[in-house]
């Protein structure tokens, strides 16, 4: 499964004025990583490797990664939740 990893020019959302803003999707969400440099791209490559590496251990969407097993061992089977089921919110106990 291709990397779904992108870094971006875009701007980062307003807040506190800073310096230098390195903006990126990753593992479901954007970041923005504020310094009073910029970082080198040697150090964004870093940074990006490093996600693309966590992502592809641990995403629960990733049919490779390693929480993949574990999920598709309890199909099936009564009363087993996957590892994606379990991270969906519950209605169980919810108050109306």
């Amino acid at each position: 499964m291709a990397d779904m990893l992108t870094a971006r020019g875009t701007p980062a959302p307003p807040g506190p004025a800073v310096p230098s803003t390195f903006t990126f999707d990753a593992i479901g969400t954007r970041w923005c990583i504020d310094t009073d440099e910029p970082l080198g791209g040697e150090v964004r490559d870093r940074i990006l490797d490093r996600i693309r590496r966590f992502d592809r251990t641990y995403s629960r969407f990733r049919p490779d990664s390693r929480c993949a097993p574990e999920n598709a061992l309890g199909q099936g089977r009564p009363g087993w939740r996957t590892l994606s089921a379990m991270a969906r919110p519950s209605s169980r106990g919810a108050r109306s």
